[in-house]
């Protein structure tokens, strides 16, 4: 991941017409290639010194170790960046800035409107966060699991953007959720509905690949009340992983506090890959 405030593809991608998708493949597959360039140096090192030296006399894993260190995973990121510019072939077509889609997050769910307002108790949203410094392109991403998108090819249209911490809202009835909440909701999943019982949610990229995911349910340890109460599931804005039910509240607003809500500590977040799918982690607040 990108460090916050930094778009390490924002000049390449400006003057190429390579894909945000590619170019991220591009990095992970150049920085894998400098992580194995770097322990075949530990070995060259500990080849060259035969031992003698008192901070190298650990065989080659500590050698490795050690040029590990010096070459940090940020400057082997910039060395790939590097590489990739040279690879990809200059041209005048211009492309939306890359950005790090591990930052995309679902962020509130309202599966289960209270009866005790007939007028709208069938409005459904699902919320997603960008938590991001840079906006993401999120063209073609589609929810594999859960919900399906009210479009010809079932994801988001062409151009559909999440500026830097900012949201995409979709509804199941986008003329009730107009009603409700006074403005459009930025995409439609009618035809599906959220399960009352809980289900998992899953976001994936243009390419099938998993953003997200949230297994939720409407019994303990999850918070019990936005199933038919009022309010809706609320992403802690503090918390790590969005998987957890611990790191999820019920919203003090009936209806849900669509885009209201302001992080309560500033954080720096990392991400991690668990059975396959990406996770904010919070590293330092």
């Amino acid at each position: 991941m990108a460090a916050a405030g930094v778009d390490p593809f924002g000049g390449l991608a400006r003057v190429t017409g390579v894909s945000a998708a590619c170019l991220v493949r591009i990095e992970r597959w150049l920085v894998r290639t400098v992580e194995i360039l770097v322990r075949l140096l530990g070995v060259a090192v500990h080849a060259c010194q035969s031992g003698a030296a008192a901070g190298l006399s650990g065989g080659p894993a500590l050698e490795r170790e050690a040029v590990m260190g010096i070459m940090s995973r940020r400057v082997r990121r910039r060395v790939a960046w590097v590489a990739a510019a040279a690879l990809v072939p200059l041209g005048a077509a211009v492309a939306p800035a890359a950005a790090d889609a591990a930052e995309v997050s679902i962020n509130e769910i309202f599966y289960n409107a209270s009866s005790a307002d007939p007028a709208f108790a069938g409005v459904e949203f699902l919320e997603v966060k960008n938590y991001g410094a840079t906006d993401v392109d999120v063209s073609g991403w589609k929810f594999s699991a859960g919900i399906t998108i009210a479009t010809p090819d079932l994801g988001l249209p062409a151009g559909t953007m999440i500026p830097a911490g900012g949201f995409l809202v979709g509804t199941s009835d986008p003329a009730l959720f107009a009603a409700k909440y006074g403005f459009a909701a930025d995409f439609s999943f009618a035809g599906t509905s959220l399960s009352n019982g809980g289900e998992q949610v899953t976001l994936v990229d243009a390419g099938a690949a998993v953003i997200d995911a949230v297994l939720y349910d409407d019994a303990a340890p999850w918070p019990v009340s936005p199933d038919g109460s009022g309010p809706s599931l609320e992403f802690n804005s503090d918390a790590s992983d969005n998987a957890l039910a611990a790191n999820w509240h019920a919203s003090l607003a009936a209806f849900g506090s669509l885009r209201r809500r302001t992080p309560s500590r500033r954080c720096r977040w990392s991400s991690v890959r668990r059975r396959g799918i990406r996770r904010r982690v919070r590293i330092r607040c």
